[in-house]
């Protein structure tokens, strides 16, 4: 767990940013020990989910060791806790997080609500990238369709998608090559 943060914080080295949404204190405190174990990689973690909007609602957690999997998209397969959830404008505007030029994502079936949290986010010019894993049997069971993924990056000024499948979900990786070309 945290994979990817600590790839992203090698990269940036000290001076770089790289925040973690991680509502779950367990895949939260793994986080931190494997940034810990990496010299110089700054990693701050938010300790909220993100949604479409300031809320109240149930986190449900796979209490199986080491899964990491947890979700905002009802589901009976897991325990469920109640959390804050913070929309990713709401941070930026607030200062706790700086506004990103990379973006990763993957909420387990809640990427749209992610993503339509954050229009000012996404439409700033700086943000060059967005990799969003995108969970199709969650999103459908939702009457959400995967492509509204990259519709609504798409509106926010992406312009080149990419496609990578594994079973029955894909990592989009969005790129706006024009960085000038917010929406």
């Amino acid at each position: 767990i945290g994979t990817h943060s600590i790839l992203v914080g090698n990269k940036t080295g000290p001076k770089g940013n790289v925040v973690a949404f991680e509502p779950e204190p367990g895949a939260a405190n793994r986080v931190r020990q494997n940034a810990s174990e990496n010299a110089g990689i700054q990693v701050a973690i938010v300790g909220s989910p993100l949604g479409s909007s300031l809320k109240t609602s149930t986190l449900y957690v796979d209490d199986a060791d080491s899964s990491g999997r947890h979700t905002l998209a009802p589901t009976d397969e897991f325990r469920s806790v109640s959390v804050n959830v913070v929309t990713g404008d709401s941070v930026v505007q607030s200062g706790e997080a700086q506004q990103p030029n990379l973006m990763k994502i993957d909420v387990e079936g809640y990427e749209l609500e992610v993503l339509r949290g954050m229009p000012e986010t996404l439409s700033s010019p700086s943000l060059r990238f967005v990799i969003c894993e995108v969970h199709v049997s969650f999103l459908e069971a939702k009457n959400e369709q995967p492509d509204q993924v990259q519709e609504l990056l798409a509106a926010a000024g992406f312009n080149t998608f990419d496609r990578s499948f594994r079973g029955n979900e894909f990592h989009l990786f969005a790129t706006r090559t024009n960085p000038n070309s917010g929406a």
